[in-house]
């Protein structure tokens, strides 16, 4: 009762400094169990004096053991609520006089008085870095010293705790000028590693201390950026690391961050651009001591290389990066996955043999053909050996007559010679030729004998249709490997052997010829634009395209094959610059220009242009109106023809085919086409007798008796 009704007085007491220290400490000792009491008293004490009585106060209390599990919630609380508030000078002071009594703590008390002290520390910490306004006016000098009295004032010593993370994070990572290139930055993170205690470093492990949002700051999020990375600055960072686990443990998530973020962009101009900085900043040669750049190839490996292995297959530029990585395979310090390396060029390696057999698809021997990275694996292989397990009849050219000689243009490509390998790359480098110069001659023989072929199918030739089938798989299917194509054009070959004439027959049905531009593109001054627009509009209103101000427009028309296509344009604005190409569906040439020209006065006159073409395609309008204020409105026509056939000789020989109700050999084919020449000739040298002439008669009804239509 009399603890109770003294409260006022005490509290009174302490206001104007009647008590001695010695007095208020006999006092809480004398309550420090009865809870509710304890607390009054505190309160009122606490809230009357400054904080240095209060954490004098607190001192004493803990040397004499008066603050127990019954009353430490209350004297926590206030602390916990009062000491934040006070400057980082203050609490260091406070910290160095909470040093100073833990000596003179009997020892049986002392883990009690740090356990409570851990709870302020902890408190201060926290309320300082989660409040900007308070976290700004602590130095990294000052972090480190908290830091130290942290872990010296700890039960556990452990760096994990909270507080001591918060002023880890401040003392690595925090970049006082925002303002600063990635590179600085880097160098502002590893010279703060460089003085930080290298005893917790080797202690704790960094990725339980380390988080990934400390590094933000510092993460390279655009392959152009890391360009800017310096040789200086990239010395600097790895030439400091002096394998210190945590720098090394940084550097490593900071890419694999950066280059997580990158993946959402192109990952070839990744590695190329990564390739080039290699290259620049001198670290393009594997050092097993350059833990950095290992590191840095190691994240490429495993975020883009392992998932993309066949597609970079064809890039030319990323030798540097697959160099290092086997010579990566020698390395044995645990930081890779070796056995992943060697899995990696296991799977090259067969690529590399699937090429070699010609069993890999046909468009890879096409992008080969630019360079690949094919050619950092050729030491690693042995030509002789692979060479002398295969059949040499498939790396020799088919076997063509004269009659197929004379209709495909180009020169027959020669036998690749897998005998004599002067060297591997060498040798590589002449096979991809050569394997394209096949392809070349493959593609001119299947534009000029598809249509024959697909003539035999409709004329019940043995095994035609399948070929058809077939030829059509080289053009559309993508997985058809080499080795298959050629063995489907021996196959081709082998059905034309018995034909003598077979340019005469393939002039019949106007395949000779790939491609030809009959009009490359002319204005006609004599077709007024003002009507040309209107019959468009009037029949054709959706044959137009609009080229806003100041840009380029990319309009592409689907062309199908064995067609005459006629194209023309006009504007309705003013005149521009103009390209018109035709790429082929699958091709493997390069676009053909049909017209090019800069500043043409469509809006005057119309642009007529005219080409044909065995294969389909796209037909490709470019307008460039980059110089113009105004936008452009483009209007075209497209005019397109199967190509024309020979009708006299369409009729000619099927009076002679519908003797046969069958299937026909290729060789009793050939020679009913033989007879249809004979008296196609007989017949334009007038040596038929009329009685012959007039069993024509349906052929030439309503007909012209040209060759050509």
């Amino acid at each position: 009762m009399f603890f109770e009704q003294f409260q006022s007085i005490f509290s009174n007491g302490i206001k104007i400094q009647r008590y001695e220290m010695k007095d208020i400490i006999e006092l809480f000792a004398w309550i420090r169990l009865q809870d509710q009491l304890f607390d009054q008293y505190f309160s009122h004490y606490s809230f009357t004096v400054n904080t240095d009585d209060l954490w004098d106060m607190f001192l004493k209390l803990g040397k004499f053991n008066i603050i127990n599990s019954v009353n430490q919630k209350h004297v926590i609380s206030i602390l916990t609520e009062k000491i934040p508030l006070t400057s980082i000078e203050t609490f260091r002071r406070y910290t160095k006089l909470a040093k100073t009594y833990l000596i003179e703590i009997k020892p049986e008390f002392r883990s009690h008085f740090i356990e409570l002290f851990e709870k302020i520390f902890d408190a201060y910490i926290i309320k300082q870095f989660n409040y900007s306004q308070y976290s700004s006016r602590v130095s990294r000098t000052d972090c480190k010293d908290l830091l130290q009295d942290g872990l010296e004032m700890s039960l556990t010593n452990h760096l994990e705790r909270p507080s001591c993370l918060l002023l880890v994070r401040k003392i690595l990572c925090e970049v006082e000028n925002y303002q600063k290139t990635n590179a600085q930055k880097l160098k502002t993170v590893f010279g703060n590693l460089k003085d930080f205690d290298e005893k917790l470093c080797q202690k704790y492990a960094a990725e339980k201390i380390i988080d990934d949002e400390w590094l933000k700051d510092f993460l390279i999020t655009n392959p152009q950026i890391w360009l800017k990375l310096d040789q200086e600055t990239y010395r600097y960072l790895y030439a400091n690391h002096q394998n210190n686990p945590w720098t090394i443990y940084i550097w490593s998530r900071i890419v694999h961050l950066s280059l997580s973020k990158m993946l959402n962009n192109n990952y070839v101009d990744i590695l190329s651009k990564i390739n080039d900085w290699m290259k620049k900043v001198k670290c393009d040669i594997y050092n097993p001591t350059d833990i950095f750049t290992i590191t840095l190839v190691n994240k490429l490996f495993e975020l883009i290389l392992t998932k993309y292995s066949r597609p970079i297959i064809t890039l030319s530029n990323i030798d540097i990066i697959i160099n290092f990585i086997i010579c990566m395979r020698e390395n044995t310090s645990g930081r890779m996955d070796v056995q992943q390396i060697n899995n990696f060029i296991s799977n090259i390696l067969e690529t590399v043999y699937e090429i070699l057999y010609l069993k890999s698809k046909c468009s890879l021997y096409r992008d080969l053909l630019t360079g690949s990275i094919i050619r950092c694996f050729l030491p690693l292989i042995d030509l002789q050996k692979i060479f002398s397990s295969v059949d040499p009849q498939q790396y020799r050219f088919p076997l063509i007559n004269a009659n197929i000689d004379v209709v495909v243009a180009l020169p027959k490509p020669k036998d690749i010679d897998i005998i004599n390998i002067e060297s591997n790359e060498k040798f590589f480098s002449r096979f991809i030729q050569q394997i394209n110069e096949w392809f070349d001659w493959f593609d001119q023989f299947i534009d000029i004998f598809q249509y024959i072929i697909d003539w035999l199918k409709n004329h019940n030739v043995n095994h035609s249709n399948q070929l058809l089938i077939d030829l059509l798989n080289i053009r559309y299917d993508s997985k058809m490997t080499f080795i298959e194509m050629k063995i489907i054009i021996e196959r081709i070959l082998k059905i034309l052997e018995p034909f003598k004439d077979l340019r005469r027959l393939c002039h019949l049905f106007n395949c000779l010829i790939s491609f030809q531009i009959l009009n490359s593109g002319t204005l006609n001054t004599q077709d007024n634009t003002i009507k040309y627009l209107t019959d468009l509009k009037r029949f054709q209103p959706n044959n137009t395209f609009t080229v806003e101000s100041e840009s380029t427009y990319e309009h592409i028309i689907s062309i199908t094959d064995h067609q005459q296509v006629q194209w023309s344009l006009a504007s309705e604005n003013h005149s521009c610059d103009i390209t018109v190409e035709y790429r082929v569906y699958r091709g493997n040439t390069k676009n053909e220009i049909l017209y090019k020209q800069e500043n043409v006065p469509i809006h005057k006159n119309v642009l007529y242009g005219q080409f044909e073409s065995q294969r389909n395609g796209q037909l490709i309008i470019t307008i460039d109106n980059k110089n113009n204020h105004l936008s452009q409105t483009i209007w075209y026509r497209i005019k397109s023809n199967n190509l024309s056939t020979c009708y006299l000789f369409h009729g000619i020989f099927n009076m002679y085919y519908d003797k046969y109700n069958q299937e026909i050999s290729e060789y009793d084919f050939s020679q009913l086409l033989d007879q249809v020449f004979d008296f196609i000739d007989k017949l334009l040298n007038g040596n038929l007798n009329l009685q012959t002439i007039a069993e024509l008669r349906t052929i030439f009804y309503d007909k012209n008796i040209n060759i050509r239509e």
